[in-house]
């Protein structure tokens, strides 16, 4: 059973208040993929490769193997779309959404559970949308750290079955951006499923609703650090 976060206001949640700066730097590494024109993420056409000097056309797209990083620029939209409950994403590799947008679609209206991977996710600006059709869910597991720097992180479509889960199992930082739920989708959101020490670094005053879409599954032991920079002008509101 999956609860809200802010359930546990009180109980084994550690509470950490100090002042913080995050930035994250990502560099160029040979092999990386960027967007180099809006697509499916299966074509190649969609994609660049960084040779080691420069940046030049793929030959073929980002495999559920490859374990380096994939950037989504300004001005392109990538679609990857689950087809069936075999379909697995990256779970070796690094996504960052870097002013485009980049949707996670499943057309399918049956009511299944789908399950896909990534390593490290990072959201600086533009536009992550999880959308499907009537009935399925949705499980996207990030293995290592997830952090929203800027930008829209939305859940569409749906039905009265279906949910889109984020499960985390390491850190998360939050500086900015804006989380948007669809009123139809149950108890989708982030999920702190981590078996060690999590830390929710949070900079950015986010909504009521926002923080009601953290959640933790009912019996976790493990600890959960909220790393809170209190000086906005505005106390911000805390997910525990």
């Amino acid at each position: 059973m999956r609860i809200p976060l802010l359930n546990l206001k009180g109980s084994w949640v550690v509470i950490i208040l100090f002042l913080i700066t995050s930035l994250n730097v990502k560099s160029q590494n040979p092999g990386d993929f960027r967007s180099a024109q809006s697509g499916n993420w299966t074509q190649a056409s969609s994609w660049e490769t960084y040779n080691g000097a420069t940046w030049v056309n793929a030959a073929t797209a980002p495999s559920s193997t490859f374990s380096g990083s994939v950037s989504i620029r300004t001005g392109h939209d990538i679609l990857f779309t689950i087809v069936n409950q075999s379909t697995q994403f990256l779970p070796n590799g690094s996504v960052f959404i870097e002013g485009g947008e980049f949707k996670i679609l499943i057309s399918s209206n049956g009511n299944q559970q789908y399950n896909v991977s990534v390593d490290h996710f990072t959201l600086n600006s533009g536009f992550f949308i999880m959308e499907s059709g009537n009935n399925p869910q949705l499980i996207l597991r990030v293995i290592s750290s997830f952090n929203i720097n800027g930008g829209f992180l939305d859940y569409q479509g749906g039905g009265p079955n279906s949910s889109f889960f984020i499960d985390l199992e390491g850190d998360v930082t939050v500086t900015a951006g804006l989380l948007l739920i669809s009123p139809n989708l149950n108890r989708s959101g982030l999920y702190l499923v981590g078996n060690t020490t999590q830390n929710i670094t949070i900079t950015h005053n986010i909504s009521e609703g926002a923080a009601q879409r953290f959640f933790i599954a009912e019996g976790s032991s493990h600890t959960i650090n909220e790393i809170y920079n209190g000086n906005d002008a505005t106390p911000q509101r805390t997910v525990y």
